[in-house]
């Protein structure tokens, strides 16, 4: 195994602090929580179902290097099974509605997509205004997913929502 090792500085605080970043097999070793595993490897199997067979390559990949430490979590933490099948729903909606909001979007640069939603059709702009609110609901709904999946497994490491919650 080709193993290199980087070093890096990070400024934090007016400190300066010296870092060793691992990378191995040119991918880089950082800690994640249980819970971002679990999220990354849902995201990542919505995007073999949605892409085309271009780009299945990359993720199936990608994916495969989650898949180790998601089966160990799933064998560990068989609670977690319920969560996780509602991440994996969230996530084919959240990619449905980024979608309709993309076709609402299309060819319009940031202007002109905001005088077009005002002087068209009502039903437009109500149905984009719809699609916004589900994205934020959702992505409240997968934080508080990936929260009870860290209390499960008792993650080290746990994402810290910081947005209003809207439901």
């Amino acid at each position: 195994m080709n193993e290199k090792r980087q070093s890096t500085t990070i400024v934090s605080d007016n400190e300066v602090k010296q870092s060793v970043i691992e990378k191995r097999d040119g991918m880089y070793v950082l800690p994640i929580g249980d819970a971002a595993v679990v999220d990354n490897a849902s995201i990542l199997e919505t995007k073999l179902q949605k892409i085309d067979e271009v780009r299945r390559a990359n993720v199936s990949k990608e994916l495969g290097e989650y898949m180790p430490a998601l089966e160990a979590l799933r064998k560990q933490f068989p609670e977690i099974e319920a969560p996780y099948k509602r991440l994996s729903e969230l996530h084919n909606l959240l990619w449905d509605i980024e979608d309709g909001k993309r076709v609402i979007e299309k060819g319009k640069d940031e202007e002109e997509f905001i005088d077009a939603l005002m002087k068209e059709d009502p039903a437009v702009l109500h149905k984009y205004l719809v699609l916004c609110r589900q994205v934020s609901k959702y992505n409240d709904e997968r934080a508080s997913l990936k929260a009870l999946i860290n209390k499960i497994t008792g993650s080290k490491i746990v994402e810290v929502k910081s947005h209003v919650t809207v439901s």
